[in-house]
């Protein structure tokens, strides 16, 4: 019987679904994606943590964040788009990218 553990991380494929890590030894374990079914061996391969702006090379890019605003937007997890600047600490600009369907 599986187990798995929902992390806070969304499918960077799907957009909508959570990423489930399985509860085995951390050499099998593996990541899922709730809604699409996508798997691979990490967090990180599924969500949109995992997507960096690579040509800008200077850490842009979008992390999963928890939601602390569920008033306007009710999803648990938002993604939040990181743009790097000059001096200062990065800039955040948070968009929900879960889709109502």
């Amino acid at each position: 019987m599986n187990y798995w553990l929902v992390a806070d991380h969304l499918c960077r494929h799907c957009g909508i679904g959570r990423v489930l890590v399985s509860a085995e030894p951390a050499a099998q374990s593996i990541a899922k994606c709730s809604s699409c079914g996508k798997t691979g061996a990490t967090v990180k391969s599924l969500c949109f943590c995992g997507h960096t702006y690579t040509k800008t090379g200077d850490g842009s890019g979008m992390r999963c964040v928890r939601n602390i605003d569920r008033k306007a937007t009710p999803h648990e997890i938002v993604v939040e788009v990181v743009i790097a600047d000059v001096g200062d600490p990065p800039q955040k600009i948070k968009k929900d990218l879960n889709r109502e369907w």
